[in-house]
């Protein structure tokens, strides 16, 4: 009866407290200071942030007592059972009246803890938008939080065992990490995002996130990763064959390729932007251009030295290889239809020679 007394006020406490840390920051009026400098002093993303990880101490905290209480109660049930002081009916309600009380806590503070993280990866745009932080950026602040709780909290160790297996689960860092680099990658821009989540990803490893799990994700953060440099080697060879000269004849070539490759009737020397004129101005300019090839050192865009000579080496291919298509057309009497070809003074691969990164 005394357990059961104490238990029912502890808590209705806790939950109260869960429930609070629960609620959004936008429907706390109270949360906003007199002068309305709230905003100014710390973002919306920074005050979920810490309400996340105080709800992920509390849930660590309940575990670790039930664990502590269940060994005590073990314990003590063990002596009795010795001296005969203990029935199996008595048993059963004593070691239940805390206990059933923390878990159903602990339960209440897993359900909001994942609600709330829910909410907070659906709004990292938004989040994101009133900082100076990323989307990926804000993903990482989480994760790292709740990797540094998971090191810290003694309900965490290796030793104590979560009674709720829904629990387990959605404290797992594995699926905290999960939601969040999976909700920020398609928001990744640029290299600089991808590493935040490397980042992100390695502090939770070191929390003991499960191996396949993260191994999971390092494989979806490279294929981001390659696809944002793809689609800057893209952009960049554009740029380059445009500062080379070549860019208006490349594009109007593809745009005969396009329209007319399979039309024998319609030569390139014939369409717009590719008369032999248009093509020798271009191709002069090109020229000169191999003794000191605008490939973009790509210093800002890239930091990893490895993945940066790759992407200028891929740039300067990839205008060669214009070149070298370009070219065979021309040569073609079937496709190019030009007079002379006198304005080609370098075969594909002598430019291949010249024009490197």
């Amino acid at each position: 009866t005394s357990l059961s007394g104490m238990a029912r006020p502890l808590k209705s406490r806790i939950v109260h407290v869960i429930s609070n840390l629960a609620n959004r920051v936008d429907a706390e009026s109270d949360a906003e200071s007199d002068d309305g400098m709230l905003d100014e002093l710390e973002e919306e993303g920074s005050i979920v942030r810490n309400k996340l990880t105080n709800l992920y101490e509390i849930c660590g905290l309940l575990l670790f007592y039930i664990s502590a209480m269940e060994k005590t109660v073990r314990k003590l049930e063990k002596a009795d059972e010795k001296k005969g002081l203990l029935s199996n009916e008595s048993s059963e309600d004593n070691s239940n009246a805390l206990l059933v009380n923390i878990t159903t806590c602990l339960e209440e503070g897993s359900k909001a803890f994942e609600a709330t993280v829910r909410v907070y990866s659906a709004m990292l745009g938004q989040l994101a938008s009133s900082s100076s932080d990323s989307v990926a950026g804000m993903a990482k602040a989480l994760v790292v939080r709740i990797a540094e709780v998971r090191r810290s909290s003694p309900g965490f160790a290796q030793d104590v065992h979560c009674p709720v297996e829904e629990c387990e689960a959605t404290l797992s860092t594995s699926w905290v990490a999960t939601k969040l680099v999976e909700a920020a990658l398609p928001e990744c821009s640029g290299l600089d995002d991808t590493a935040a989540l490397k980042s992100a990803v390695h502090a939770v490893k070191k929390a003991g996130m499960e191996i396949v799990a993260a191994e999971r994700l390092d494989e979806l953060i490279e294929k981001a990763s390659v696809s944002i440099v793809g689609r800057l080697v893209e952009t960049e060879t554009a740029k380059v064959l445009d500062l080379c000269g070549l860019g208006k004849v490349v594009s109007a070539w593809k745009q005969w390729k396009y329209s007319h490759e399979n039309d024998s009737s319609v030569l390139m020397a014939a369409s717009p932007g590719l008369s032999a004129q248009e093509i020798e101005t271009a191709m002069k300019a090109f020229y000169a251009s191999l003794y000191s090839p605008p490939v973009p050192s790509l210093e800002g865009e890239v930091k990893d030295r490895k993945v940066r000579k790759t992407a200028r080496t891929k740039i300067a291919i990839n205008v060669c290889d214009s070149y070298g298509e370009l070219y065979a057309d021309i040569v073609d009497n079937e496709k190019g239809g030009y007079e002379s070809t006198d304005f080609l003074g370098h075969t594909p691969t002598q430019v291949e020679t010249l024009f490197s990164a």
